[in-house]
Order: structure tokens, then C-alpha cells, then sequence
């Protein structure tokens, strides 16, 4: 045998720096210009082939790596090389190349397509720079074609590289069943798609990521929420992270976006962003899906004002990432109800609708009036009416009626949330009609009118409550 006294050379390849790593170092079976050379037994070498086959967890982080392929490599002999990677880490599910020295992202995808069972990878930190436009032209519709061979990959971390979000986005697209994408750390002021590439295929952001749940920019340049217009349309989209952005609003959907407009985002997250204006918890609300919010270290948060958000934002579940129980639901209500007139953002539009609707349940929710607000209390009762909710629905057909006394000025919505409440069920999952008194069919609620008198429900009315199939 022979060895040489010097450190392993800085240039290596991924499977030298795999070998190195995951076999003894007295035991180096790989040959190279500052390696060792070490024959071993046919039994020790069958050890480390069997151990290195069953590997599903891979660590190269920090290890000074700078290319999937030896530098002189031609094609067929990339080609032999993804075959003797395959053969060496057949069962490897996460890979971890964080902080080395590649550069090519074509070699990466190489890398990618040879671990069969592949779904993590994580690339931070890398030096990864973007490959002329007509390679990644060829290579775009190259996958199109071969897409099949590219949909193990779910998890993708390419942080810290300084990359724009349109050189984010055609890298991940050459793995088209992605779901986790973190695109952190990298100076990202928009996300507009502007080059050669882009226009001459006639590309959209759907084209891309059609299957992302999971999208991290923490930490870039966002500063204003219509920048993150072009991921709006991404249909699978639920969780957004966009902590430590200089993000100043959240803004509401317009006319010209389509109902898709994050039709499936579930959990928000501004930790550290600069948003400031309580009109974005009035947007909070305006997300249909959206159950889980987090404004830590916001200037509009303050820790006294979690009861605020709560009352204000009834299908929040999840606030800062504390559960909200029922029972700190029902004392935020009742709290903000008490108190709201001590804020200075009172009189916004929003919350004195909001405002209505809690005084309506509040009231409801509790059996003995003393306990009410007095002014609330004297003020209803000059147009209070008494309804029948009767419950028709296949889930809740067993539950009882329940006469209630609402104001005829209560918002539809607020009428809707009180069903939702009383029966529970899904406010979007909802169908309710009004039986008038001495009237033998029920009707369709006119959900464009104001309130309830504006849609003749009086006295005696009976709500039908059902739900959609």
C-alpha cells in the first residue's frame, strides 16, 4: 500500500467527497493525486459497499465540493459516473450540499436524476450561477419531454446564492412535483418574470410550480405585497413564509386577479417585516383559506393586542404560532367588545362591522343579561327581532331549533357566522333559506342586500340551515 502526508484536495468531486467521508479514514479505497491508497479485504469491502447501499440520510455540508464530475469528465463519462453513483447510494432520500463550491446547475440535475429515490435536497449557500439562456431553453423543453424521470424531487433549498427569483424558479422547474421550495437570503426584490427566456416560451409562474405548498422567501427585499403577484396563481400554494422583509402592507385582492388569487394559502408568516397598518387585518380576513397568521415582531403587534387580533379575525385559528382555544376566543370577543373604542383604529370600516357582529353573538352567548354591556344591551333592544334556526342538513338534522333575538340591521355575513357558530359548520360549507311566517315555501337569501329586513327576515322567520353537497 502506499499514503501521502498531504490534506485532500479542495477540488473534489461529489463521490471522492462521499467516499472520504463515509469509509474509515484508515481505510480510503478511492485513488487520487493527495489520497490514500489502502487495500483491504474482500470482507471489508463488501461491508462498505453493503452499508453505503443502505445510506437514506447524506451530510456533504462544508466539505469544499466543486463539482458533481471529476473537471475533465466528457459526457459518457458523466454518464458512467451517474451509473457508479446509483450503484454506491441506491436508497438515499435526503441530501444535504450546503455550503460547497458547485457552480453548475446542470450537473445538479444530473445528480438529482441518478438517486432514484431522491425527495431532499438542500443547496445552500453554493456558488451557483445561471447557465446562458438557450441551455436553459434546451433544457426546459427537454424536461417537458422527460418529466417523468424528474418528479421524486419534493423538497429543494437553494438559499444564500444570491440568485433572482426567475433564476429560482427555472432551476426548481426542472423538477416539476416539487412542494417545498426555499428561495431564502437572496436579495429578491420582485417576482417578475422579464427575460428572453421567459417571453419567447410564453411562460406564466403556473408553468412552473404547479405542485409548490411550501414557499420561503425569508429574508430577500419584498418590500410591497404586489410583488408577489405572480405567485398568487399557484394552485397548491398553502404556506408562505416572507419573515424579514422589508414588507410594509398586505393588500387585498383586485377586480382584475382571478379567483385564484391565493385561493389555498392556509398559513401567512411577516415575523420581522415592517408592516404597520391595522388595514391588514382587514385583508387577513379577505384570504379564504388562511387559518394560520404570524405578526411577531411587527410594528403593528404589540403582545396586549393578540386579544384584538383574535376578536377581529374570526377564522384565524393559529396566531403567532400559539392555538387559539375556544375559550380565549369567547374572552377576546367579549374583551374587544368592552374595549374596542380605546384603539385608535375603532372607527375603520372593518371593525365596526365586526363590531356588530360580536355584540350579536356575545349577546347570544350568554344566559344571563347582567352580564352584558349595558349601553350594548339598551341600544338593541329598539330592533331586535326573534327567528326560528332550524337545522335541515344531514349532519345536524338530529341537533334542535334554536330561537334566537338578532338586530333587523345585522349584516348577512354576520347572519351567516352566527349559523356557522350555532350548528358548527364550515361557513363556506353553508346553504340557508328564509321561510317566511305562514308561508309554505322557503326562499333564497338575497345575499346583495345590506342586512336582514332588507331581505323581508322579521319576526317569526324561520332560517333553514343546510349544507352543500
Amino acid at each position: 500500500s502506499s499514503s501521502s502526508s498531504s490534506s485532500p484536495s479542495s477540488n473534489k468531486s461529489f463521490l471522492q467527497a462521499f467516499l472520504l467521508k463515509y469509509s474509515d479514514d484508515e481505510e480510503m479505497t478511492l485513488g487520487g493525486e493527495n489520497d490514500k491508497f489502502v487495500f483491504v479485504g474482500k470482507d471489508k469491502f463488501l461491508q462498505h459497499i453493503i452499508k453505503h447501499k443502505t445510506l437514506r440520510t447524506i451530510g456533504l455540508e462544508n466539505e469544499e465540493i466543486k463539482t458533481i464530475f471529476s473537471n475533465n469528465d466528457s459526457e459518457d463519462d458523466k454518464l458512467k459516473s451517474q451509473e457508479e453513483i446509483v450503484q454506491t447510494i441506491p436508497e438515499v432520500t435526503e441530501l444535504d450540499l450546503s455550503n460547497n463550491l458547485l457552480s453548475n446547475f446542470f450537473d445538479i440535475v444530473k445528480l438529482v436524476l441518478s438517486l432514484p429515490k431522491l425527495k431532499e435536497i438542500n443547496l445552500r449557500a453554493n456558488k451557483l450561477s445561471p447557465s446562458p439562456e438557450t441551455e436553459w431553453n434546451k433544457n426546459f423543453n427537454s424536461n417537458k419531454e422527460n418529466s417523468e424521470n424528474h418528479k421524486r424531487l419534493k423538497e429543494l433549498i437553494i438559499s444564500d446564492m444570491n440568485l433572482t427569483w426567475e433564476q429560482c424558479l427555472i432551476f426548481a422547474s426542472h423538477f416539476p412535483d416539487l412542494t417545498n421550495l426555499y428561495c431564502c437570503t437572496s436579495q429578491i426584490k420582485d417576482l417578475n418574470f422579464t427575460s428572453n427566456f421567459v417571453i419567447e416560451n410564453n411562460l406564466t409562474p403556473k408553468d412552473f410550480l404547479t405542485n409548490l405548498q411550501f414557499l420561503s422567501l425569508d429574508y430577500n427585499l419584498i418590500s410591497d405585497w404586489e410583488e408577489l403577484n405572480p405567485i398568487s396563481q399557484f394552485p397548491k400554494l398553502e404556506t408562505l413564509y416572507l419573515n424579514g422583509n422589508p414588507l410594509k402592507n398586505i393588500h387585498k385582492k383586485k377586480k382584475e386577479n382571478n379567483d385564484n388569487y391565493f385561493s389555498s394559502l392556509k398559513v401567512l408568516s411577516v415575523m420581522k417585516t415592517e408592516i404597520d397598518s391595522w388595514d391588514t387585518i382587514d385583508v387577513i380576513n379577505s384570504f379564504e383559506s388562511l387559518t394560520h397568521i404570524n405578526l411577531t415582531d411587527c410594528p403593528l403587534y404589540k403582545p396586549s393586542y393578540r386579544q384584538c387580533v383574535i376578536a377581529l379575525c374570526p377564522k384565524i385559528t393559529i396566531l403567532n404560532s400559539s392555538p387559539i382555544t375556544a375559550k380565549e376566543r369567547k374572552d377576546s370577543e367579549q374583551w374587544f367588545l368592552l374595549n374596542f373604542e380605546k384603539f385608535p383604529f375603532f372607527k375603520e370600516e372593518f371593525v365596526v362591522e365586526r363590531v356588530k357582529v360580536l355584540r350579536v353573538l356575545w349577546n347570544i352567548s350568554e344566559s344571563d343579561p347582567d352580564s352584558a354591556d349595558s349601553k350594548t344591551s339598551g341600544a338593541m333592544q329598539s330592533y331586535l327581532i326573534e327567528i326560528e334556526f332550524r337545522p335541515v342538513a344531514i349532519s345536524i338534522c338530529e341537533k334542535a331549533p334554536q330561537k334566537k333575538k338578532i338586530p333587523s340591521t345585522l349584516p348577512l355575513a354576520a347572519l351567516q357566522m352566527l349559523c356557522s357558530r350555532l350548528y358548527s359548520l364550515p361557513i363556506e360549507k353553508l346553504v340557508l333559506k328564509h321561510l317566511a311566517p305562514n308561508c309554505p315555501v322557503a326562499e333564497d337569501i338575497d345575499y346583495s342586500a345590506p342586512d336582514v329586513a332588507k331581505c323581508m327576515i322579521g319576526n317569526g322567520s324561520i332560517i333553514l340551515i343546510d349544507e352543500k353537497r
